[in-house]
């Protein structure tokens, strides 16, 4: 191994990620305090039972699944893991993909720049640090240890399970509660 004062130094980016875990630790804190916010004054957040039931239950996910894989996504890339670098994108489109729903589903009040902000930093991260990574080298590292048909097919597998079932669950709880029983009569 290298000796450099940076554990990360080995792994294949182009460019120093400092922004990029700078920026990270940002997300994670507004993620702990949107969600223990949420989690605390749920009823004053969430004005409605629909909002509160969609939403209640993804800041506990929030909180405590997505803050840490966040966090220990970037610790392991930091100490030079390629498991770090691989699946430090993945958290941050969660932030992303999860905040996204918080914007156009909740009602405008003061929380929306906050959501807002979460969007755009954990979508820009994401663009930036992937722009950062070298994909030649890990393709080449990756080439013939990772199953590419196993994997690619369960990447296909879980995006359907997510552009199909988990709109559908998650905007389900957001129609007004006769519009759900009208749809439900209809089938």
């Amino acid at each position: 191994m290298k000796e450099s004062s940076y554990p990360h130094a080995d792994l294949p980016v182009r460019n120093s990620l400092a922004l990029f875990y700078f920026i990270s630790a940002i997300i994670a804190i507004l993620m702990v305090v949107v969600s223990a916010g949420g989690i605390i004054n749920r009823t004053e957040i969430y004005p409605t039972e629909e909002l509160l039931r969609t939403f209640a239950a993804n800041d506990v996910v929030n909180l405590f699944i997505g803050v840490p894989i966040l966090l220990g996504t970037m610790w392991l890339e930091w100490r030079g893991k390629w498991l770090g670098l691989l699946c430090w994108p993945g958290a941050l489109f969660f932030s992303f993909y999860n905040y996204l729903a918080y914007v156009f589903a909740l009602p405008f009040d003061w929380r929306f720049p906050i959501h807002l902000i979460l969007t755009v930093l954990g979508g820009y991260t994401l663009a930036g640090l992937m722009a950062a990574m070298d994909g030649d080298a890990i393709k080449q590292k990756l080439e013939g240890k990772v199953h590419e048909k196993l994997a690619g097919g369960v990447s296909w597998q879980d995006s359907g399970s997510y552009s199909c079932c988990d709109p559908w669950a998650s905007w389900w709880g957001l129609l007004p509660a006769e519009k759900r029983s009208q749809a439900e009569t209809s089938r």
